[in-house]
Order: C-alpha cells, then structure tokens, then sequence
C-alpha cells in the first residue's frame, strides 16, 4: 500500500510539472511576438511629413548647417555652395527628422543630466514646422553596452535612449551631405584626348583613341601618343586609367569650399599629377587634379566642384604612371613575308637583312652569320614578344 502511493505522488507531481511547463510555454512570446513587441514599443517623438517641415538647422561638434524647405519636399543646404549632393545620404537624414523615434524612456525626472552626455548634448537637431511649431532634439552620451545614445527634447525633462544608428545619422557633418562621385560614369569608349602631367612623368603626355581603320599598323593598340613625340600606347595602361577614373569615388570628403590657405595645405599649389579627358561627342571634359600624397591616401580635387576629396592612392593610377608604362611594348603585328627589308644599325655594326618571296619560298639574306640570322628571323616571326628599349 506504501508503495502505491509513493507512485501516485510521483505520478501527481509530473502531471504539476507539465502542466505548469505548459502554462508556461503558453505564456512566452515566440521570437517573431518578441520583435513585434519591440517595434511597437518604439516611441515616435514626432510624425510629420516633410511637406510639414519648413526647415533643419543641425548643430554639432563639427559646424553647423541648415536645411530648407525649397518647396515640393525638396530640400537646399546653403552651406554646401557649389559642391554636389548625396541625394542618398540627404533622403537618410531627412527621413530621421521626419518621424525621430526611440526605443524606450530612461529616467522621467533625472537628477542630473550630466550622466547622461545632455548637460553638454554633443549634437542638437531643430526642427522647425509650418504650423510654427518646432522640435528640437539634444543628443548626449553613449549607454553602456553600445545600447544606444541618450536623447532628450529641448523643452522636455525624459531621457530616453535612440538606437546608435538613427543617432549617429542626426549627428551628420556637413560633409557627410557630399556626393563622394567624382567619375562621370562614361565608358572609355567615349573619351576622346587623354593629357596627363606631373607625378613620374618630366614632360605632358597627350593621348588619342584610334578611330576605327586606323590602327592597320598597330591591331592591338587603342591609342597613339601624340606628344611629347608620336608613337603607340600601351592600350592595358591607358584603359586602367581611363576605367578607373570614369568610376572613381571618394572614401570621404575632406574639406568644402575650401580657401586659398586650405587649397595650399592640401598640396594644390602645386599639382602632384593632372588628368584630363575630353568627350568625344565635344560637350566638355573631366579634370582631376591630385594634392599631397600620405599615407596611401592622395588629395584630389575635380574641376568645378569645390571640394577637397580623400582617395585611396592606388584608386589614382595616373598618379603615379610612368613614361614607359604609357609606351606600347608592341611595334607592329606584321608577317614576316609582309616585309622586304629590315636596317639593324648598333654602336659598332650596320645589318641588313633582305626578304625574297612567300611563305615556304621566303628566302631571307643578310651580313651577318648563318646563326645570328637564324636567332633573328625566328625574333621576327615574334615581334608582340619585343619590349621596348
């Protein structure tokens, strides 16, 4: 009889255990329940559409710049001048200050908003509306954890905590606001002359494409080098510069609307290297012109756009290309049954070799030695093989 109920008692506690696991499994949001409930906890500070924003003055550690309200929600920033737009990066920012959201309140009466990075916020947004009303957003410190960064509204007393992204988004310098494109997207196909100076190169080199018929003489050369004497390219050399320079984009933006002093340190009193294309269809040309070179990053500014521009060195060939690398290594492609004389003048000797007939019946005659002239007419046969001297 003990026995049998010692196993009823087991047997009730079991059943207690399972159903109290069962209650609990009911009770516990599945994982897409959890993320459903964190985004709706996220907590809008405002709702607007842009039609409803008249304008964003951001201020930070690194200057300060205004967004205006042009009509049909678009937006100018006065302080860019000149300089290009990162249509991408603006869209970016001004969807943050349309709807600025955070992930949950803090402290409702902190005591001191020192620990928070707010008694000193680090960047401010204010948001201005047509119905004169405004929002102005106080961005402080980081939370422990990489949790996100402490936020505060201008006329509020609740610290809340904004997710590190969003925050770092409303903490954009003006140069972040830069189109970092300096490539025109062409393809080399449509570049007419090629000048390039400065960098390796004592003398301008200018360079022309070859319409089609003629490059008879030289099948495997896009371009002829016109100056600072005439001769082929080297058609690998010129397409790496023209590619990469079509395509090329900045790692950042350094300095906009620069002064004559900034102009200076950058190293562009004095150009480092000079590329020049010109279109072929005639409507204008594109020019880059390299500052200082340190650290595997050169200086490069873009005619017309007044921008000082940081690149990856090695993302500026025509820099650093020589003289020779800009020589095709290849004279000709002929036939060696295309050829009725070859004139070979050394420091000391003059060698003439002559050419008779047609493929088998080619005969070639010289004044030189039977092994010598074996050694050359094999070279001959192979001319794609012969580097320049």
């Amino acid at each position: 009889m003990a026995k049998q109920t010692k196993w009823l008692a087991v047997a009730a506690v079991t059943v207690a255990l399972l159903g109290g696991a069962a209650f609990w499994l009911a009770q516990t949001p599945t994982t897409e329940e959890q993320n459903a409930s964190q985004e709706e906890e996220k907590i809008l500070l405002a709702d607007r559409t842009l039609q409803e924003i008249s304008q964003v003055r951001m201020t930070g550690s690194q200057g300060e710049y205004t967004l205006e309200n042009t009509g049909e929600s678009n937006f100018s920033i006065e302080a860019l001048g000149e300089a290009p737009v990162n249509e991408t990066q603006l869209d970016l920012l001004l969807n943050c200050v349309q709807a600025p959201q955070v992930s949950r309140v803090v402290s409702q009466q902190p005591e001191d908003l020192e620990q928070y990075g707010l008694s000193e916020p680090q960047a401010q947004v204010e948001i201005r509306y047509t119905d004169d009303s405004s929002l102005t957003l106080l961005l402080g410190g980081e939370a422990p954890q990489s949790a996100g960064v402490y936020l505060k509204t201008g006329d509020g007393d609740t610290v809340y905590l904004m997710d590190s992204d969003w925050a770092e988004t409303l903490s954009w310098p003006l140069e972040q606001l830069v189109n970092r494109t300096l490539g025109e997207g062409l393809s080399a196909d449509e570049v007419g002359t090629v000048t390039l100076s400065g960098g390796e190169l004592t003398q301008t080199v200018v360079l022309e494409p070859l319409e089609d018929g003629d490059s008879d003489s030289y099948p495997a050369v896009t371009h002829t080098m016109t100056q600072p004497e005439e001769q082929p390219a080297n058609s690998e050399t010129v397409s790496t510069i023209l590619t990469t320079a079509m395509g090329l984009t900045a790692s950042s933006a350094d300095t906009i609307n620069p002064t004559a002093e900034e102009m200076s340190q950058a190293g562009f009193d004095n150009p480092t290297a000079v590329l020049t294309m010109a279109y072929k269809d005639g409507e204008g040309s594109l020019t880059l012109r390299a500052g200082k070179v340190e650290d595997g990053q050169v200086w490069v500014m873009k005619d017309g756009v007044p921008v000082i521009y940081v690149i990856p060195v090695d993302s500026c060939p025509w820099v650093s290309v020589t003289y020779d690398q800009l020589i095709s290594p290849k004279f000709a492609d002929l036939e060696l049954d295309e050829l009725s004389e070859i004139s070979v003048v050394t420091a000391d000797e003059t060698y003439l070799f002559t050419m008779d007939g047609e493929g088998e019946n080619l005969t070639v005659s010289a004044n030189i030695p039977q092994q010598l002239l074996e050694n050359t007419q094999q070279a001959a046969q192979s001319p794609a093989e012969t580097e320049t001297e």
